[in-house]
């Protein structure tokens, strides 16, 4: 989940503990998990434990923290701040439509620009169209350079594919911390690393802020997930299997898919077992939240889930919520199994 990434991190400066200090003085990651999760128990319902659960959901892939976490997604909404937290809610679950219809309604209903505005930019980024924001990114950043500013910045130079940009925005927003908590500095890094992998195709400097995030939250499982998946494609598959093995527990689907295809080689009977738990993981996780799951599901179908009509079905609904290259590059790629045709075969 990437809803509202500088909102997010200056969330996470609440996190950082005062003592055992580390690297360039942040706080050990198990102690700032455990800093998290002291906070969330202290908010109890409180609405401001909202981003306490998302933020939780996303580094530990735990969809029991979404759930808490979007409760709102469904609620009524009377006025500006009860439109606005559903608005984040609907974001965090990529119903990205009807959360920006929920910004509309809390702009009218008299929410401040800077109440609203923010999540606008980061939904419409999300959806495709970081050409549309990037003039207000600059502008932002420029009139109050700092962390925030430089972090939206470097988001929507990345979704404008300028990457080159968007790496020095990152490294901007990465000077300007001033926190002890190394999960601002672990989301940058994997923000800054995926990136460089997935959308600019250059996996070795990926790899490098992967392992950076790491070696700040060695239990952050997309960055592990992340850089299983260059290691394997480079052949280090054993490196691979037990970076997947150490965050098997969180159920992630991917994990467990990826583990399966790996293990399909030398042990097939696991691997099969494995890649049916995802599958069977991935159809829990849609019941419950599709569009949230959507995009990775597809993929799976596509891959060891072999079920092209799912995935098919699936990458139109989340083309339909945002319009971005890997949106249509998916669909694309479900559309040429139509017909039991395969791409290789086209």
């Amino acid at each position: 989940m990437k809803p509202a990434l500088p909102l997010t991190l200056l969330l996470m400066f609440s996190l950082a503990g005062a003592a055992h200090a580390r690297g360039p003085g942040t706080t050990s990651g198990t102690l700032a998990l455990a800093n998290l999760d002291h906070l969330i128990a202290q908010r109890g319902d409180d609405p401001a434990a909202d981003e306490l659960w998302l933020t939780r959901a996303r580094f530990l892939s735990d969809d029991e923290a979404l759930a808490r976490g979007t409760v709102a997604a469904d609620a009524a909404a009377p006025d500006a701040p009860a439109l606005l937290r559903r608005a984040h809610a609907r974001a965090a679950l990529h119903r990205f439509h009807q959360a920006l219809a929920d910004l509309a309604a809390a702009r009218t209903a008299g929410a401040a620009d800077c109440d609203w505005l923010p999540l606008h930019d980061s939904i419409r980024i999300a959806q495709g169209a970081a050409l549309e924001v990037l003039p207000r990114a600059q502008a932002a950043a420029a009139a109050t350079p700092g962390f925030a500013s430089q972090a939206a910045l470097a988001t929507a130079y990345a979704g404008a594919g300028r990457f080159a940009d968007a790496d020095r925005a990152f490294a901007a927003a990465r000077a300007a911390l001033d926190t002890t908590s190394p999960l601002p500095y672990a989301w940058l890094d994997f923000a800054r690393g995926t990136m460089w992998a997935e959308q600019a195709g250059d996996a070795r400097r990926g790899a490098r802020f992967l392992r950076r995030a790491l070696a700040y939250l060695p239990g952050f499982v997309a960055a592990n997930l992340h850089l299983a998946e260059i290691e394997a494609a480079r052949g280090e598959t054993a490196a691979a299997e037990q970076r997947l093995a150490s965050v098997a527990a969180s159920r992630d689907a991917e994990v467990l898919a990826l583990l399966g295809s790996l293990h399909a080689a030398t042990d097939p009977a696991r691997g099969a077992r494995e890649i049916a738990a995802a599958g069977a993981r991935f159809e829990e996780l849609l019941a419950a939240r599709p569009l949230a799951y959507a995009d990775h599901a597809a993929a799976f179908y596509l891959g060891a889930g072999a079920n092209p009509e799912r995935a098919r079905r699936l990458a139109a609904a989340n083309l339909a919520e945002r319009n971005t290259p890997r949106a249509r590059a998916l669909a694309e790629r479900a559309a040429r199994f139509e017909g039991g045709v395969t791409p290789e075969a086209r």
